[in-house]
């Protein structure tokens, strides 16, 4: 018997899917979505500057749910312009350089706003990160950070 659809006795009484339940097919739903990310997902430590404001829609679209770091250098990360950004587009950028003068520097591109300001982020201590988003409704990009692990 297969377990998709779900039944309502999954809907009621607070009870929720645990990744060891299957969907259709038999594959546990963790395993589903994991190998579906996975594709998509990416990290890139670069040794170059990173320039998406006039990319093109593919290559922003494989940027998105990305990680890129820094190495060896200072280093600047553009984004691509807010209004050709599909929604849900994110990227997170991490600071993994030592050396305090190898500054991250995450650029808007053109007029677009970042958290509501014209500005840029940087990134200047190892384990510093922010992650930026194209959230729907939104007239700018959303972005979240602080500092990370840095082993000892």
């Amino acid at each position: 018997m297969s377990n998709f659809p779900l039944s309502n006795d999954y809907f009621t009484g607070g009870q929720r899917l645990t990744p060891a339940q299957s969907s259709e097919g038999g594959a546990p739903l963790s395993q589903l979505l994991n190998s579906g990310a996975a594709t998509y997902e990416t990290a890139v430590a670069t040794a170059i500057n990173i320039d998406l404001s006039t990319a093109s829609a593919d290559i922003v679209k494989g940027a998105s749910r990305g990680v890129t770091t820094n190495s060896g250098a200072a280093r600047t990360f553009t984004l691509p312009d807010y209004a050709s950004a599909p929604d849900g587009w994110t990227h997170t950028m991490v600071d993994i350089d030592s050396n305090i003068a190898n500054t991250f520097i995450v650029i808007h591109a053109g007029t677009d706003t970042i958290n509501g300001v014209a500005g840029d982020v940087t990134l200047n201590a190892q384990g510093e990160w922010v992650t930026v988003t194209k959230v729907t409704g939104a007239s700018g990009w959303v972005a979240i950070g602080g500092a990370g692990v840095v082993p000892a």
